[in-house]
Formats: structure tokens, C-alpha cells, sequence
């Protein structure tokens, strides 16, 4: 008996640690490695912060269309930096979205990294990029709305 359910428990947790992936460290080089393993693959990139409310309400809409569409590639990056990993971890645990691939900027809003993903940003957020299998994207700023994200789904 004891085996069984120290068997069952084993088995939760490690498709929990599956289920759950840690955020990754977003440094100079990130954006393009993303770029690259996304490589004739189609996926959306959404940025955003703790400090910011709209964003909230994304994430919330992101994590509600990811059940529905469960296979699409999404990544989330948080420019808050890493001093803020735990809290973002917790947010993003609470929406359901820690099985998703999920990155943490290293320093907040750095103007480096804000440059590597696009030098016309300046860092407002939400920032949602659309990438079509080629990598043609399309930046919106302020909240992705799902008709949006529904169409480009369509078309990709």
C-alpha cells in the first residue's frame, strides 16, 4: 500500500515539474535563440509586467484562449527582472500559465533588451507580436483582443 501511494505521488509530482516550466532568463541573445527555434514556425510573443493592470486582463484572456487552443506557440516575457521572478511566477501560476514558455527579463525594462526585441519600443506594455511562420510580425501595443489572436490563429 505504502509503495502505491508513495508510487502515486511520485508520479504527480513529476507531471507537475513537467506541467510547470521555470522562467528562463532573458539576456542579450535570448530574442534571436527564440527566433531561431522558432524557426518556419508560427508564434506569438507577449510582454508584460506586474506594474501594469492591462496586462492582467491579457494574461487572464491568454490563459482562457490557451485552453481552448491549447497547441498554438505562445511565449510570455516578463520585463520586470529577475528581482521580481518570484512574484511573476505566482501571477502566472494563478492564470494557468506556467505550462507555456515563459521568460523574465534580467534587469528591468533594460533598454537593451527592450532594443534587441524591437528598437521602436520603448517599453509600454502590453506588447503582443504576432509571428507568422516566415517571422513576419505584427507589434500591437495596449491589449491583444482576442478576435485578433483568433485571426492570425486562422491564418497560421
Amino acid at each position: 500500500m505504502r509503495a502505491c501511494l508513495l508510487l502515486c505521488f511520485l508520479t504527480g509530482w513529476i507531471l507537475t515539474a513537467q506541467a510547470s516550466q521555470p522562467l528562463k532568463r532573458f539576456t542579450t541573445g535570448s530574442y534571436q535563440a527564440i527566433l531561431h527555434h522558432y524557426q518556419d514556425k508560427p508564434f506569438v510573443l507577449v510582454l508584460w509586467s506586474l506594474d501594469c493592470p492591462p496586462c492582467y486582463e491579457e494574461l487572464e484572456m491568454l490563459a482562457n484562449f490557451r485552453k481552448q487552443q491549447p497547441y498554438f506557440n505562445l511565449l510570455l516575457v516578463s520585463i520586470d527582472g529577475v528581482e521580481a521572478k518570484a512574484e511573476a511566477q505566482d501571477r502566472l501560476y494563478n492564470l494557468g500559465l506556467l505550462s507555456v514558455e515563459n521568460w523574465i527579463f534580467t534587469e528591468a525594462v533594460s533598454p537593451q533588451l527592450l532594443d534587441q526585441i524591437d528598437p521602436s519600443w520603448y517599453g509600454v506594455v502590453p506588447r503582443s507580436y504576432l509571428f507568422d511562420a516566415s517571422h513576419d510580425r505584427q507589434a500591437i501595443t495596449g491589449l491583444l483582443r482576442i478576435e485578433t489572436l483568433q485571426a492570425w490563429l486562422k491564418k497560421n
